[in-house]
């Protein structure tokens, strides 16, 4: 499938709200793409796709999900047990077998967008801030991530993975090794972000 044939698939398929930030995502990660210089229509692809199965009932229902099923066995992880997690998994699946994307690279941005990974390579770094940092977001601090992320993507990533840790504390919500394992790599390797 070619972009536009995504983005008329993806407006009648996704909620309005959903289909707006999903472009809004795509934009801004083909934008922090150029920034650092990663392969833009990847980035812009990767980022369109992020949410392509999040509140979509009908991938948890249809011939879709024998193959994310046996897909989520290969993937031993404590994610799959959260529902607002699961969207990335099936997503990888999804963007795979419907969308016909075989970039691994792409997938694996598609899979990891909510809570990041160790080793992250650039394009993946840039789908998970764009999905933090899009225009719309509104919270305290995004501002700052978004003039750091520019200049320094591990520092963008570093304080938006802070940021979302935070918020999930203050919620009592699940947090994915994968988000802790980041953000301990990045102390590893980038000391100078602690004050």
């Amino acid at each position: 499938m070619d972009i536009e044939d995504i983005k008329k698939d993806l407006k009648i398929n996704l909620k309005p709200h959903r289909y707006e930030h999903t472009l809004r995502v795509a934009e801004t990660s083909e934008k922090y793409a150029k920034y650092h210089s990663v392969n833009r229509d990847k980035a812009y692809l990767a980022g369109l796709l992020h949410d392509c199965a999040k509140d979509r009932e009908e991938f948890y229902i249809d011939k879709y999900k024998e193959k994310w099923l046996e897909f989520l066995k290969n993937h031993n992880t404590e994610d799959i047990k959260n529902k607002n997690l699961l969207h990335g998994y099936i997503g990888y699946v999804v963007a795979k077998e419907k969308y016909r994307v075989y970039d691994k690279e792409i997938l694996n941005a598609i899979m990891f967008h909510s809570t990041g990974k160790e080793n992250m390579s650039k394009l993946e770094k840039i789908i998970l801030l764009s999905d933090k940092i899009e225009p719309e977001r509104k919270y305290p601090g995004v501002e700052d991530i978004r003039l750091k992320a520019k200049e320094d993507l591990n520092l963008g990533l570093f304080l938006s993975t802070n940021n979302s840790l935070e918020y999930l504390i203050n919620k009592n919500e699940y947090i994915s090794l994968n988000t802790i394992k980041l953000r301990n790599q990045l102390i590893n390797t980038r000391g100078q972000y602690i004050d």
